[in-house]
């Protein structure tokens, strides 16, 4: 169990959760990526698409079976990753297919 207290105080993601995070042999941690899409197959998220295209695969970076994607990315960057993977209220998916197109 995490607590999000230390010494009476909330300590944030960075304090709690990244830290034990951090510890797991199966966590990956990447700093100074650009985040585009999820990379799904129907309604199955099997991957992180991104900006780093050295990495191999479209710089899609794949997730094990069962494995899981936490997006942290704050209020608006988090809706604008899950609208670009098609993932949202139909009404606003709309709109982005009409912008985009």
């Amino acid at each position: 169990m995490v607590t999000q207290f230390i010494g009476g105080k909330r300590g944030g993601p960075v304090a709690t959760f990244f830290r034990t995070s951090k510890a797991r042999s199966n966590f990956k941690f990447v700093q100074y990526t650009y985040v585009n899409s999820l990379a799904r197959a129907g309604s199955q998220i099997n991957g992180v698409r991104t900006n780093q295209t050295t990495w191999g695969n479209n710089g899609v970076i794949g997730l094990n079976p069962g494995g899981r994607v936490v997006l942290a990315a704050g209020a608006f960057g988090t809706a604008r990753i899950l609208f670009r993977s098609g993932i949202g209220p139909t009404d606003m998916l709309n709109i982005i297919q009409l912008n985009s197109t």
